[in-house]
């Protein structure tokens, strides 16, 4: 099975629950994967300031910015920061393009926008503090 979470708003706001979880689910022969917004080097930077560890808590980082430059043709520029932009539309829909590419069976994340493009066959799990309240 193959599982994506969330960066922000998610593993990252909630170490405590996903660090070992992540750990038990690769332990257990899922595929984990990480899909996040930023370009896929600054994942990799924070996921290490997290102390998740590839081959330990994931498999795969992917990354929406870099997904988005390098296979569809949605316009992405930057700001005077750094960070990256392009429509709204374009930026909801990625996810479930992504989900849809890569295989991804599950997908847990705090953004119920990206839940409407899921493809059929990959469960989103919306992450919110009132489910981290029921654990």
């Amino acid at each position: 099975m193959k599982i994506a979470f969330d960066v922000h708003g998610t593993i990252k706001e909630n170490p405590e629950i996903f660090k070992p979880l992540m750990k038990t689910l690769v332990e257990s022969g899922s595929e984990i994967c990480v899909i996040s917004g930023p370009p896929i080097k600054d994942i990799y930077d924070e996921l290490k300031k997290l102390e998740y560890m590839a081959g330990i808590h994931f498999a795969w980082v992917y990354s929406v910015v870099d997904y988005l430059k390098q296979y569809t043709d949605v316009v992405m520029t930057t700001d005077k920061k750094g960070h990256w932009w392009c429509s709204e539309k374009d930026w909801w829909d990625s996810k479930g393009m992504m989900c849809h590419k890569f295989d991804i069976d599950i997908i847990i994340d705090n953004d119920l926008r990206y839940e409407k493009t899921m493809p059929s066959f990959t469960k989103f799990i919306h992450w919110s503090p009132k489910v981290k309240e029921t654990l």
